[in-house]
């Protein structure tokens, strides 16, 4: 009897499912700006979008700016390779900042593809 029954082969019977959403990080501030630049505002949008720093130090109450500090370098010695561990909160272009290392060159001496 095809009408109005199902076909066993058209139940779907999904066993595993993805991973669930994680919003406990939108409350943490935001990172620090790379030198020479600051997180503005749009009020518009009500998003942070980094900008050049003006060359005056003007205090704008939409403007956040943070000094870096400890930042990473290269050892002196040659060596293969540096190892680094990468938390939760490191992003590519963090590595290349933090590192000064161009995009491209990170890409390939860890063999990423996109």
């Amino acid at each position: 009897m095809a009408e109005g029954g199902k076909f066993v082969w058209k139940i779907q019977k999904v066993k595993k499912f993805g991973p669930t959403a994680n919003y406990s990080t939108l409350s943490e501030p935001l990172p620090c700006p790379p030198e020479g630049m600051v997180w503005k505002k749009d009020e518009q949008t009500r998003q942070w979008k980094l900008s050049l720093a003006p060359q005056e130090e003007n205090e704008n109450k939409n403007t956040f700016s943070r000094v870096i500090t400890g930042e990473k370098k290269l050892p002196d010695e040659e060596s293969f390779y540096v190892e680094h561990l990468v938390l939760p909160t490191d992003t590519f272009q963090g590595l290349c900042l933090a590192y000064r290392i161009s995009p491209v060159l990170l890409r390939q001496v860890n063999g990423f593809s996109g």
